[in-house]
């Protein structure tokens, strides 16, 4: 099954529920046109593949660099390379964190063809994607306070990695 506009195609080749497939691309781009205008670049159609999480273990572990020698997390539920996007197909359980975690990918694909290096420090990279896909909507600053009252607040010094993992592992949020 797919969807398809100028800026970017879904698909999702394994068995799934029209209605929730529609649901899901309704969502997905009732938000996306803001990632757009917030970047306001020219880049490729991006492809978003719906794909179970067995398989986006294995394309996580084949495909990315991160999880070449250590276990895929079983929290990973979306993936960019920086040609395309996998995120693991909604059901009636997790549309809501799916469009959102695929609105998340999106905005680091587009991302990627800002710089040649295709390298950036998580701050920003993750910052980014989170407030553009407004993955905390509701939630704005409670992390953060969350954070304050455990003692539990970052070093500057812990943002400026360029590794997912590191990055990753910090527990603030």
């Amino acid at each position: 099954m797919n969807f398809e506009t100028s800026k970017y195609l879904i698909i999702c080749n394994n068995l799934i529920e029209k209605n929730l497939f529609i649901s899901f691309c309704d969502k997905f781009h009732s938000e996306f046109h803001l990632i757009d205008e917030f970047f306001h670049i020219d880049y490729p159609q991006l492809i978003i593949n719906l794909v179970t999480k067995p398989q986006i273990d294995i394309i996580a572990k084949t495909k990315g660099t991160s999880y070449k020698n250590v276990d895929v997390p079983t929290s990973l539920n979306g993936f960019s390379t920086f040609q395309e996007v996998y995120v693991v197909q909604p059901n009636e359980n997790n549309l809501y964190d799916t469009y959102k975690t695929a609105l998340h990918e999106v905005v680091h694909l587009i991302s990627y063809h800002l710089s040649t290096k295709k390298k950036r420090i998580k701050l920003l990279d993750e910052g980014i994607a989170i407030y553009l896909s407004n993955q905390y909507e509701g939630h704005t600053f409670s992390p953060w306070v969350n954070a304050y009252l455990k003692n539990t607040l970052p070093n500057f010094n812990d943002f400026c990695t360029y590794d997912s993992l590191q990055f990753g592992k910090k527990r603030w949020l």
